[in-house]
């Protein structure tokens, strides 16, 4: 066994941290996928493009691995796309400090930060918050 499947085979979560290089690109293949164990995670924060996402998805999609995913290639999911709803991947925002389309140029204000700053009113408020983390989500996230 190579020395990439024999890591695969030997760990329980995968953190990827490499430059997407022509080595490294779609590097994390279906058959290395494979060997991780059940519930295994694969932790990607640094290119989409080393991943073979649909092999992932697909692990994903089953049930058998878990994931946290600050990034993807292409770098969006369509809104509707099923990981979305898939409890067992995590997704993060890899451009969290980029300016992003839509924020206040006067206050650089960004989407999530409308979030945060909504959500501490709510609190403030006694109401319920928006986009909570709860136990049950955090017991299957990464």
């Amino acid at each position: 066994m190579a020395l990439p499947e024999a890591l695969f085979a030997a760990s329980q979560a995968v953190v990827i941290h490499a430059g997407l290089t022509a080595e490294t690109r779609a590097s994390v293949t279906a058959e290395r996928l494979a060997v991780l164990p059940d519930h295994g995670v694969v932790i990607n924060t640094v290119r989409g493009g080393i991943v073979d996402q649909e092999a992932l998805f697909a692990e994903l999609r089953s049930g058998r691995l878990r994931a946290g995913l600050d990034v993807l290639e292409p770098d969006r999911l369509p809104g509707g796309h099923e990981a979305r709803q898939w409890e067992n991947c995590l997704f993060t925002a890899h451009n969290i400090a980029r300016q992003w389309p839509g924020a206040d140029a006067g206050t650089r204000l960004q989407p999530m930060h409308h979030v945060c700053l909504d959500n501490l009113q709510r609190f403030a408020r006694g109401e319920p918050l928006r986009f909570t983390y709860d136990r049950a989500r955090w017991l299957h996230s990464t």
